[in-house]
């Protein structure tokens, strides 16, 4: 089963609602999408509800982070108890509200997005490592082993991105 979730705009708000597992493989997706429906709110609020959430790992965490802080309007998260507990232990709910309360959008009124493809693997890698690197930049329990993360990764583009230039230059003959 592809990774999905549902959006949903009335009034003042835009809404995003989180089913299942959300891992790395789902975060370029939903960065992309999430990331142009706040492009079109229109200064309205963003609400992404995770209360059907079974599970977030560590990169799907920092792209909620991300998305927050590229957008250019509010944005506040609803979830349950155990879902306050996991932004807390990131210290995520001390930059984006993180609330309870029901969501003022009807059941009716969602339309459901589903990813189309398998992320590529530099794509996947560069998603993984922003979000890390927003974690750590929470400066909570984790943040040395998110920044680890970051940093290793970080690396690991560098060396790819130098290795496919050195390619490029011995396939045009540069490099004698």
């Amino acid at each position: 089963m592809k990774p999905s979730f549902e959006i949903a705009a009335t009034g003042q708000l835009v809404a995003v609602r989180l089913h299942g597992i959300c891992t790395r493989e789902f975060s370029p997706f939903f960065m992309e999408a999430a990331g142009a429906l706040v492009a079109q709110a229109d200064n309205r609020q963003l609400m992404v509800d995770v209360t059907e959430c079974r599970y977030m790992d560590s990169t799907f965490l920092g792209c909620l982070l991300a998305l927050y802080r590229r957008a250019d309007t509010a944005m506040w998260i609803r979830a349950d108890d155990a879902g306050r507990q996991l932004f807390a232990s990131a210290r995520i709910d001390q930059v984006i509200s993180v609330r309870d309360e029901l969501s003022p959008i009807g059941s009716h009124q969602w339309t459901v997005i589903v990813a189309t493809d398998e992320p590529d693997a530099a794509r996947l890698v560069r998603q993984v490592a922003d979000a890390h690197r927003q974690l750590a930049d929470m400066e909570g329990p984790h943040a040395e082993v998110c920044r680890t993360i970051a940093e290793q990764l970080e690396q690991e583009i560098t060396d790819a991105e130098a290795t496919t230039d050195n390619l490029d230059t011995v396939r045009r003959g540069d490099g004698d």
